[in-house]
């Protein structure tokens, strides 16, 4: 029986429906930190706003906060989820296009204010970046530690 490779439908299925429950859990813990600390009024829609993203209120700072953060946290999933390289920003873009979805659907709008566009874009190109590299420097790491162990 050989290796299962990473681009096999089951596989990235089962990684798919690991790492989107994951990267909604962090971002809930990440808006209930926002949460607190501007003390708002708890709704569950913080990480879907979009109408009043970064227009100076506070629930508009918050939303921004909890979506740079969570996309800037988000790396630590793709390493210990996907672990692969060669398929972080395929996952990376399926949770971005997932997100204006949800977005869309929760307040039953359509994304139109520009901040909230230009930090999604912005911050997916970084994870898919920051997930390529981590994943790779983690692929190099266990293929060294193979080598060794083969040396040894």
């Amino acid at each position: 029986m050989g290796k299962v490779s990473d681009n096999e439908s089951r596989v990235i299925a089962r990684r798919l429906a690991m790492f989107i429950p994951s990267f909604y859990l962090l971002f809930y813990v990440v808006a209930g930190v926002f949460i607190m600390a501007y003390d708002l009024d708890y709704c569950g829609t913080l990480p879907f706003e979009h109408a009043k993203f970064a227009d100076g209120s506070d629930r508009g700072q918050a939303a921004l906060a909890t979506t740079t953060l969570a996309f800037l946290l988000a790396p630590l999933l793709m390493v210990t989820i996907v672990k692969s390289s060669s398929n972080a920003w395929d996952y990376v873009v399926t949770v971005a296009l997932l997100h204006v979805v949800l977005a869309a659907a929760v307040s039953a709008s359509w994304p139109s204010n520009w901040r909230w566009w230009a930090t999604v874009a912005s911050m997916t190109l970084v994870l898919a970046v920051v997930s390529e590299l981590i994943n790779y420097l983690a692929e190099l790491r266990r293929t060294a530690k193979v080598a060794d162990a083969l040396n040894s």
